[in-house]
């Protein structure tokens, strides 16, 4: 009689250590990892085929901001976008409309950057003519209207290429400066 309770008392054993481990096992696999390294590479928000539409204090569109995607890493607190498309609205005339492969945003939107071939152009309007800027990796300032380049740009309008290395670009006022090396042709429009 004892070697069967002992029989029976050493299985029951074998049987709640095994499960101990097999639950032991499974806890440690399901624990979330909680290196910081992770943390900051983790997005903790995410979004597809976005539009943001930005506007002052009265309403008035700023800025409108598409992309293919949008990823918030917390740990950094930046904004990363694939295929930005930035809308600038000015006082008058076309906004002017910035594209480039990737971008980011940090300190709450307010400084931006547009990484790799970036390409910037302003539609013609009865009251101004169609300029484009091509550069790359471009620092902006969306809310103050500002953007600015240490790469080689070239600019185009209706009547002259001007290339130069380096540029800034005053958007709400459709100033552009190139900064150093400026080289370019100008061609006065003709009379029909």
């Amino acid at each position: 009689m004892v070697s069967r309770w002992a029989f029976r008392l050493v299985v029951a054993a074998i049987i709640g250590l095994s499960v101990w481990m097999v639950l032991e096992e499974q806890v440690d696999i399901l624990q979330p990892t909680t290196d910081d390294n992770d943390a900051a590479d983790t997005p903790d928000f995410f979004a597809e085929r976005f539009i943001l539409d930005v506007t002052d204090e009265t309403g008035s569109l700023t800025y409108q901001l598409h992309g293919e995607a949008l990823d918030h890493l917390a740990g950094e607190d930046v904004w990363l976008i694939e295929a930005p498309w930035l809308i600038v609205q000015t006082e008058s005339g076309a906004p002017w409309e910035l594209r480039a492969p990737i971008g980011r945003a940090w300190n709450a939107g307010t400084e931006a950057s547009l990484d790799g071939a970036v390409n910037i152009r302003r539609p013609a309007t009865t009251v101004n003519t169609e300029a484009t800027i091509e550069t790359r990796d471009v620092y902006i300032q969306p809310q103050a209207f500002y953007a600015e380049t240490e790469a080689p740009t070239v600019f185009i309008d209706a009547s002259s290429v001007m290339r130069g290395v380096g540029s800034r670009a005053y958007l709400d006022r459709n100033i552009v400066q190139l900064l150093s090396e400026t080289r370019g042709t100008y061609e006065p429009a003709t009379e029909p």
